[in-house]
């Protein structure tokens, strides 16, 4: 039987001071209608004395009009971080989904033996290529779930952004990745387009496992900078998992 490497990577978000250049700009202004921040109080703008003539009196307004403005101005300053500090985090927790904005933070390998690799990503990179070449130099498979959408381009893309080299013309033609690449979520869908099934519902379904249940992908990288056991063992599961499926559908011996 051909010795296939059944694969899976995990990705998570790029350090924050680099997302932040990358982020879409946040526009305070949608938040300050009338225009407060940043300016100072102006009596003339900012206090309504109506009939009042009395120096008093109008002194008296134009203190409550200065202490008023400062409270809403305090407030509206905190309502606009808050609103920066959101929508940047939902823009950090999709960032593992692409290679601009992503990185590898685990490579998994299952042959004889389950291996993750966590080295620097370059490392993980270079390997992974080298892993592929010598695979399907013997004739052998590499094969994972959803590869051809997600974990080779992303793989590829990664290469790129740091500036390595990879075996570009051996591993894709211009319109296909080599046929030693197998996508076990392909072979599912049997050329229906359209088809989605996940590596959950897929093992489920031919009973062969299931997913970590307390964890899902979005949350790996989370967990990963406080468990790392944890996530490991999230992607060792992945990794059976996928590796069952690719048996009971043939894939591991074709």
């Amino acid at each position: 039987m051909p010795e296939a490497v059944v694969f899976d990577i995990e990705t998570g978000p790029l350090p924050d001071g680099v997302l932040e250049r990358l982020a879409p700009p946040f526009d305070p202004l949608k938040f300050d209608k009338g225009g407060i921040i940043g300016r100072e109080f102006d009596k003339d703008a900012d206090v309504k004395l109506g009939n009042a003539s009395l120096a008093k009196t109008v002194a008296k307004k134009i203190s409550e009009g200065r202490v008023k403005f400062a409270a809403k101005q305090a407030d509206l300053v905190k309502q606009v971080e808050t609103a920066r500090q959101t929508a940047f985090g939902k823009f950090r927790d999709k960032a593992a989904l692409s290679a601009m904005t992503g990185q590898v933070l685990a490579t998994g390998y299952f042959n004889q033996r389950i291996q993750i690799d966590s080295r620097d990503e370059r490392d993980q990179l270079l390997k992974f290529w080298g892993v592929a070449k010598e695979t399907i130099g013997r004739g052998n498979r590499m094969i994972g779930f959803d590869i051809f959408r997600f974990d080779l381009p992303f793989l590829a893309h990664r290469t790129w952004v740091l500036r390595l080299s990879f075996p570009l013309s051996e591993m894709f033609d211009g319109r296909k990745w080599n046929a030693g690449f197998i996508d076990i979520r392909e072979v599912y869908r049997l050329g229906v387009y359209g088809e989605y099934i996940s590596l959950d519902t897929l093992a489920k379904g031919l009973g062969v496992g299931q997913k970590t249940p307390d964890m899902s992908g979005a949350d790996f990288y989370k967990v990963w900078a406080t468990n790392r056991n944890k996530a490991k063992a999230y992607l060792a599961n992945d990794l059976t998992n996928t590796r069952a499926c690719a048996e009971r559908l043939g894939c591991l011996n074709v």
